[in-house]
Formats: C-alpha cells, structure tokens, sequence
C-alpha cells in the first residue's frame, strides 16, 4: 500500500520530495526513500519528465513538415499537402494550376 500511495503522489508531482511524501503518508522518510527506490530498480518508476507548455516559451516558433505530391493533369495539376506537426496531423487537398505550385516552391525556405 505503502508503494501504491507514493506512486499516485509522484504522478501528481514527480518533485514531490521525499520528506513531503513521508510526512504526508505518516511514515519515516528512509522507508520512503526505499520504496522509491525498489520501484525505479523494477522499472515501475522509469524516469520523471517534465510537462513544458510550449505555448508560453517565448521562442517557440511553429513546426511543420509538409509533403507535396503532384499529379499533372490536362486541365492543370492536383496538388496533394500532408501537414505534420507534434501536435497533430492535418491533411488536406487543393486542386490548383501548376504554376501556383511554382510560385509556392520558390518562397519556400528550409526549417
């Protein structure tokens, strides 16, 4: 049990201390330490992370990885875009002339 409840508290916040978790759980921090410890040892607890709210870095740009396929046509070109980001995954289509695809690819710039 003792193992159950320090799991839920480092799932709420993997900085919790160990003394914070003791004095919380009414046991001796030593024995916290230990569980701890046995449970990183099997690999229940495989590491802590840090959850980033990329939203608020003032240097977060935006990425993205487009693929562009074309298929010509008698009556112009049909242009297939995949946008990718970390996020999520957006597809879509444009029917469109070639030249538009042109003018496009030559203001492109690498990321």
């Amino acid at each position: 049990m003792l193992k159950q409840n320090i799991l839920r508290i480092l799932m709420e916040n993997a900085r919790t201390p160990v003394e914070e978790i003791a004095v919380r759980l009414g046991s001796e921090p030593a024995a916290v330490a230990a569980a701890i410890a046995e449970l990183e040892e099997a690999k229940i607890i495989r590491g802590y992370t840090a959850i980033v709210n990329r939203e608020a870095l003032s240097d977060s740009k935006v990425r993205a990885q487009i693929e562009v396929r074309v298929q010509p046509r008698r009556e112009g070109g049909f242009v297939f875009m995949h946008h990718v980001t970390e996020d999520d995954i957006v597809a879509g289509k444009l029917v469109t002339p070639t030249s538009w695809l042109h003018r496009l690819v030559g203001k492109s710039k690498p990321v």
